[in-house]
């Protein structure tokens, strides 16, 4: 008998899986290879013994709800960046009087090869003798446990490049759910002007690939970061992200992208609303498990964060009128300098009667239109019920006792 390790930590505040009967976002039971991760309704569930620690669910997470618990994201963050400085800092002294500065302009910026410590281990030590000297090894659970807040943190870091070593016979979700978020990270780069985006993340699902020549791919910037591991998921890449852009608009000579698209699988991007068909009520604001959409209190109007939304369709799903359509991009100024902005407003309806606002104008004339068939709203005094307050429309209802033909054709 032995105790199997639990690979993962599960925070159901932040599953954005489904909310009030709605399905959502399903990555990781989508990503996952055993079918350990399933849903149990609006949360998902993990069995233990099913779990074989591939990672695969903690990588494609949007919210960070799964992350995986060997190590913790903010223990390998904080000995990844202590390696990449301890880098520079041997090879400053090998150098004599080179600088900091001096360095990061330098060729030879820290490759750094994430390997899985069970499946790869042999492949690193066999290899260790031919590889270049500005390849560092580091050895993870499972290579395919490591996200994009990872990669973009380790760049800032001032890594050149990261390679992924999964061993051989990696399993087919791994696989899947690295390579789509290599193509989330490679766009964000790209956008950010990078010339080395398609070689800066490489993932190898079998034998290490040894260049020919040792390849050295420069850093993003001429300052490393130096932040720790803080906050979820999307917090420390929202960190990392800042100093790549700050580097990046430092930099001469590469030219950013103020919004580009993503792939679908992306966890940042804003949400398109259809403003004539919104009726604004609200139902978007009741399931979003991010607060990214938000009512605007008194006032008929929907408010946006985009830097919350993790793009789990949630919204969509739940709005009657589908007026609300899902856009994976990256907006660096919203994900970076986050603010609120509207994404509808109407008029309220008044009541004819007591001038109370009750609902929108555009509610109102909606319901109208979809009843101007229905036989208790052929006249027009019926139809001016729908005009009034509910307590004013009870009140004439109560006035015209009589007057509706509840069951028209009975009498």
């Amino acid at each position: 008998e032995f105790q199997k390790p639990r690979f993962f930590a599960y925070d159901p505040d932040l599953c954005a899986h489904g909310a009030r009967g709605l399905g959502g976002c399903r990555q990781c039971i989508d990503a996952c290879a055993t079918d350990a991760a399933f849903s149990i309704g609006e949360k998902i569930e993990v069995d233990p013994y099913l779990c074989q620690g591939c990672g695969s669910c903690a990588t494609v997470c949007p919210t960070g709800a799964i992350r995986y618990a060997a190590p913790e994201a903010g223990d390998l963050l904080d000995s990844l960046r202590r390696l990449c400085a301890a880098y520079r800092s041997a090879c400053r002294n090998s150098a004599g009087e080179q600088t900091a500065g001096d360095m990061a302009h330098s060729p030879a910026a820290p490759a750094i090869v994430l390997f899985s410590a069970d499946g790869a281990s042999d492949i690193i030590e066999s290899a260790a003798p031919k590889l270049p000297g500005h390849w560092l090894p580091v050895a993870v659970e499972d290579a395919g446990s490591v996200g994009l807040e990872t990669w973009f943190s380790l760049l800032a870091f001032g890594a050149g490049q990261i390679m992924l070593l999964t061993g051989p016979d990696p399993a087919s979700g791994l696989v899947k759910a690295s390579q789509g978020q290599i193509e989330v990270a490679g766009a964000i780069l790209e956008a950010l002007g990078d010339r080395h985006c398609k070689s800066r993340i490489l993932l190898w699902p079998g034998q290490l690939e040894l260049p020919k020549q040792a390849l050295e791919i420069p850093p993003i910037g001429d300052v490393p970061g130096t932040f720790g591991a803080l906050g979820n998921k999307r917090e420390t890449a929202r960190l990392a992200l800042a100093h790549l852009h700050e580097q990046a608009v430092a930099a001469a000579d590469m030219e950013i992208v103020d919004i580009a698209s993503l792939p679908d699988q992306a966890m940042f991007g804003s949400i398109d609303v259809d403003r004539d068909a919104c009726t604004l009520c609200m139902a978007c604001v009741s399931v979003c498990p991010a607060s990214a959409i938000q009512a605007g209190g008194e006032h008929p109007r929907l408010n946006f964060r985009e830097d919350h939304c993790v793009q789990c369709g949630l919204c969509a799903t739940a709005c009657p009128e589908t007026a609300i359509t899902l856009q994976a991009r990256m907006n660096f100024d919203a994900q970076l300098a986050p603010s609120e902005r509207v994404l509808n407003e109407q008029e309220m309806q008044h009541c004819n009667d007591c001038g109370k606002a009750f609902a929108t104008r555009q509610m109102i004339n909606r319901m109208l239109e979809k009843l101007s068939g229905h036989w208790m709203y052929q006249n027009e005094q019926a139809r001016q019920r729908l005009r009034l307050c509910e307590d004013c429309r009870i009140k004439q209802m109560w006035d015209d006792n009589g007057a509706i033909e509840v069951h028209p054709g009975e009498r």
